[in-house]
């Protein structure tokens, strides 16, 4: 299905499990084989969400999604799709979450927001995590106005520990190579925008753009040293 926005194409191609039918039991396997054989402090989830950035089309989501239709008459058509596909990824978070903390109690979960979610961009204060990566400095050219950045820091600063009280949001700067490199200085003011909302972290990628281009590696050593 298309976006409901058209700003941009649909996430990456290929299957993707369905996130409506929560945790796949192949996904629960190998999230306990890992916890089981190693001593891992946590773990770091990425690309939970929809293709299309706000729902799935299967059988098995039409017919869950019309029976909470028909369990919620008061709601119109994009209500259902935001509040039935926003709580579908809220249980996932919630059951891995479960499962994890039965082999190790003291774990934390983090996640990276990607794909977003048209519907509602503050939904993922909501979810079963500790750390909650919300980008709020793009990779990609047209680089993302310092303005934009600041607002989106606040409104997911604002949403923090709302919902889910131990999600934290972290502001997840991106940094890439070649005709996307960011310079130096732009990468600093990002870092420091992302820091002047009273987040105690902060998320980078990728980790060869740093190994590669020392210029930056130094800029975020010295933004935070002690």
């Amino acid at each position: 299905m298309p976006r409901v926005t058209s700003d941009r194409v649909n996430a990456h191609s290929g299957d993707w499990l369905c996130p409506d039918r929560g945790l796949d039991p192949e996904e629960a396997r190998y999230l306990t084989e890992l916890f089981s054989k190693y001593d891992l402090d946590g773990i770091g989830l990425d690309y939970l969400g929809y293709r299309n950035y706000y729902a799935c089309f299967c059988d098995y989501s039409r017919a869950e999604r019309l029976k909470f239709a028909e369990a919620h008459p008061e709601m119109d058509a994009r209500e259902v799709l935001t509040h039935y596909s926003e709580s579908r990824l809220v249980e996932w978070t919630r059951q891995a979450r479960e499962l994890l903390l039965k082999i190790k109690p003291d774990l934390k979960l983090a996640i990276h927001i990607y794909p977003d979610f048209d519907l509602n961009p503050l939904y993922p204060a909501k979810l079963h995590v500790d750390y909650c990566g919300q980008t709020v400095a793009w990779f990609y050219k047209p680089f993302w106005s310092y303005g934009k950045i600041l607002d989106l820091c606040e409104a997911y600063q604002g949403e923090s520990g709302k919902h889910f009280g131990l999600n934290r949001f972290v502001p997840f700067v991106g940094a890439y190579g070649g005709d996307k490199l960011k310079t130096p200085e732009r990468l600093r003011r990002e870092i420091r925008i992302a820091g002047s909302v009273g987040a105690q972290g902060i998320m980078l990628a990728f980790f060869e753009t740093f190994r590669e281009h020392p210029e930056l590696a130094d800029i975020v050593n010295e933004e935070f040293e002690p």
